[in-house]
């Protein structure tokens, strides 16, 4: 209890702090163009830096010329704001994806509201998914498309390509994604019970 308090006590004070002097948060700063929306969803492309060498950390790091061939789409979970992959300058996932020479877009399904009420997960996998890939496939002019998903959006972009079997997706990477259930302890004992299998 004692820790929520003093959350919330900061979250105000921080907040407070704001107000009064007029600073505006430094995430999602890195220069992006929206090239896909249609209804909350939204798909942005991320530019490359102009300058020769960026920050990264306390370290400096040079701007690649070399563009890589395929186009990454990053694909966030839900309940996750997509502005934790651009914290700030310097310490910007999409900053250095951009920097590094890839083609760098990313989904932004919307903060989920009531009128999401009827949204289902196949809503995600048939719908929202692959309009993003058409999106990336349309603004960068290649058909093969790179997919990088953390937790939930790791499961989309493989339930995407299980669903679609799409010949055109270069490459999956998944981070925390949880695909492997065995692992997963009492949780695994409990869908494998709900499912009616053996243990």
């Amino acid at each position: 209890m004692r820790v929520a308090s003093d959350r919330a006590l900061l979250r105000f004070v921080n907040g407070l702090s704001r107000l009064l002097d007029g600073r505006q948060p430094l995430v999602g700063k890195t220069p992006k163009d929206v090239v896909f929306r249609e209804g909350k969803l939204e798909v942005w492309r991320y530019r490359a830096p102009i300058e020769p060498a960026f920050a990264l950390g306390t370290e400096e790091w040079d701007v690649s010329q070399k563009r890589a061939p395929v186009p990454l789409l990053i694909i966030p979970p839900l309940m996750v704001r997509p502005y934790v992959y651009d914290l700030r300058p310097g310490h910007s996932l999409v900053e250095f994806f951009a920097a590094s020479g890839f083609d760098t877009f990313l989904v932004d399904f919307g903060e989920p509201d009531e009128s999401d009420a009827h949204v289902r997960l196949d809503d995600y996998v048939l719908s929202f998914v692959p309009a993003a890939i058409r999106a990336v496939r349309a603004a960068s002019g290649s058909e093969r498309v790179c997919l990088l998903g953390y937790c939930m959006g790791g499961i989309f972009g493989l339930l995407y390509a299980a669903a679609w079997r799409d010949p055109d997706i270069a490459g999956i990477i998944t981070v925390g994604a949880p695909i492997d259930f065995r692992k997963m302890g009492i949780l695994s004992f409990f869908a494998k019970s709900a499912q009616g299998q053996d243990q």
